[in-house]
């Protein structure tokens, strides 16, 4: 169990690690589709919101260092952890493994391509995906569940930058032309 569990960390730091190479692509893009006079704003658009939620954490961490010498990040990291480790003793975990492993058992060949299917749909629609990313090596294994992720990352990736190449466009066209 802990060495699933170790894996399931490096694959989720590979995830995270693989999640920003995008960036520079649909920001090119996002160039390259835009007037130049629509640029600027495209830019903020795309940027701004990405640069808010990674500046929030450091903010609220920095605002509870300073009400107090006493670290109030780290107690509030290890009241998260204890809170996990209680949900963990509380929820049967085991019990939804083997739900999920039987449903994997139960599709057969087919289950690799379900949750393809189920990430991407998931993933979408803004469900992160971090708990597919750490449920896949117990259902696949570590190998299998490697190749599922990145196939999953990459069709939902391809499928978001197509939506928004077309149906976004098509959109936001109608909507700044009234």
């Amino acid at each position: 169990m802990l060495a699933a569990l170790a894996v399931n960390w490096v694959l989720l730091l590979l995830r995270s690690a693989l999640s920003q190479m995008d960036v520079p692509t649909r920001t090119s893009y996002v160039m390259a589709v835009v007037t130049p006079a629509e640029r600027p704003a495209a830019a903020s658009v795309t940027a701004v919101p990405r640069s808010l939620a990674s500046a929030a954490s450091p903010i609220l961490a920095g605002y509870l260092l300073t009400m107090s010498g006493f670290g109030w990040p780290l107690v509030a990291a290890g009241v998260f952890l204890l809170a996990m480790v209680v949900v963990g003793r509380v929820v049967d975990v085991g019990s939804h493994l083997e739900a999920a492993q039987g449903w994997t058992a139960a599709l057969g060949v087919l289950a690799p391509a379900v949750y393809v299917v189920v990430y991407v749909a998931a993933t979408l629609i803004g469900v992160p995906g971090m708990p597919f990313t750490l449920l896949s090596p117990f259902l696949f294994g570590i190998g299998p569940a490697f190749v599922v992720m990145v196939t999953g990352s990459a069709i939902s990736a391809a499928l978001g930058f197509l939506i928004a190449r077309y149906l976004a466009r098509l959109l936001g066209a109608e909507r700044t032309s009234r």
